[in-house]
This record gives structure tokens, C-alpha cells and sequence, in this order.
């Protein structure tokens, strides 16, 4: 009896968490393959880059459809549990709300036509202005009811380094 007790409320607890965990990173497009969001210069680090650093995030994914579309991308400042804030986009974006991905490349080797897309941000014409949880949203002729993939991103504030600590 405790057992099949135990056991029971051991899987409602289970699928509760399941169904309770949002899944922010989708990709919506079947023809998107092999995104990768990293720092730059270093392709096996996490998405997380300091808020108003120098540092860069690089982003590529493979379009298997083959042929160029315009893709754009923009960030949506998120919560700790990445429901969105309910902040207005011009209270944390500074410049344009979303950009182009204009760097591409069509694949000439391989038997499979693709199209590999790769862009480097935060651009100086779209910059997050507060630290946070990010989604980035990527999606196809500046429609964002088209989106082709969702991907998470951490902007954490830019912390002091003790030489320029002032606490005395």
C-alpha cells in the first residue's frame, strides 16, 4: 500500500516538473539544422557575454531548404523561469528592434543544398542595455509571426575587477 502510495506521487511530482518546465530553445522551421550560439572565438562556451564588454556572441545555423531568405533576429528580456518581462522592448534594446543576418554562404561541395548563416552581435544598431536572461529570436523576412528558432542567452552585468574597486 505505501509503496504503490510512494510510487504514485513519486510520478505526479515527475510529470508536474515535466510539463511545468518551459522549453525556450525550439526550433520551428524543419529545415533549420546544427545552430550553434557561443562567445566568439571560443565554439564550446555557453551564450553568456557581459553586459557592455567588448565580447561578442557568434551564432550559425544551416538552412537545409538551400537558396538565401532574408532572416532577422531580435531579443526578448526574459525572467529567471524565461516567460518574457513585462517590459517595453525600448526599456532594455537600445537602437533597432530587430537586424538582418546578412552573412551567408551556400554550400558547393556537398551533395545536400544548404544555405550556412552566421552573424555576430550584439550590433551596434540593436544593444541590450540591461543584464538578464535573452531570448533570441530568429526569424524569416522581418515577420516575427515567421519565426525559425528560439535560443536562450545570458547578459550578466559587468562586474568591477578589484584593481578598480574603490571600497576602501
Amino acid at each position: 500500500m505505501y509503496k504503490t502510495l510512494f510510487l504514485f506521487s513519486l510520478i505526479s511530482i515527475s510529470a508536474v516538473s515535466v510539463f511545468a518546465q518551459r522549453q525556450p530553445d525550439q526550433v520551428f522551421n524543419p529545415a533549420i539544422k546544427t545552430i550553434k550560439l557561443t562567445k566568439f572565438g571560443d565554439p564550446v562556451a555557453y551564450p553568456i557575454i557581459n553586459l557592455n564588454s567588448t565580447d561578442l556572441l557568434e551564432l550559425n545555423f544551416d538552412d537545409m531548404a538551400g537558396g538565401v531568405k532574408n532572416y532577422f533576429y531580435t531579443y526578448v528580456l526574459c525572467n529567471a523561469d524565461w516567460t518574457p518581462a513585462q517590459l517595453s522592448y525600448l526599456d532594455y534594446v537600445k537602437g533597432y528592434t530587430q537586424v538582418r543576418i546578412s552573412t551567408y554562404r551556400n554550400a558547393s561541395i556537398a551533395l545536400t543544398k544548404y544555405t550556412h548563416y552566421q552573424a555576430n552581435f550584439p550590433d551596434r544598431n540593436c544593444m541590450p542595455t540591461k543584464s538578464g536572461n535573452y531570448l533570441l529570436k530568429v526569424f524569416v523576412n522581418g515577420d516575427t509571426s515567421k519565426l525559425a528558432f528560439t535560443k536562450r542567452l545570458v547578459w550578466p552585468p559587468k562586474y568591477c575587477s578589484p584593481s578598480t574597486n574603490n571600497i576602501t
